[in-house]
């Protein structure tokens, strides 16, 4: 049982939900990985707080946070050089069908 909505439910419930579901954790691992995310620094260098209240969040049916400011570096020289790389490769390549065995992957 999930605690939200965000792919529907009952009969209608997304077909995709477990590909976008780890599409999502892929790509947040990934960012994890690479970055280190903080909090936004003012003129004198003081820690830009987030609202974390309700005051912090959009009226409405769904819980969206009102914009707010980070501090988003790579982590690393290392980090950086090898999430250049594989943003090179990825823009040269493209992703390539042909290697994916979808056979395999659906059990057929």
């Amino acid at each position: 049982m999930r605690d939200h909505l965000t792919y529907g439910g009952g009969r209608r419930i997304c077909g995709g939900i477990h590909v976008a579901e780890r599409s999502l954790f892929l790509v947040l691992s990934r960012v994890l990985w690479g970055f280190d995310i903080g909090l936004a620094k003012d003129a004198n260098g003081n820690d830009i707080p987030i609202d974390f209240t309700l005051g912090g969040v959009m009226p409405g049916a769904t819980s969206v946070p009102r914009k707010y400011k980070c501090s988003i570096s790579v982590r690393s020289p290392k980090h950086e050089k090898i999430l250049r790389n594989e943003w090179s490769e990825a823009q040269r390549k493209g992703i390539q069908f042909e290697e994916i065995n979808f056979a395999k992957l659906v059990g057929t």
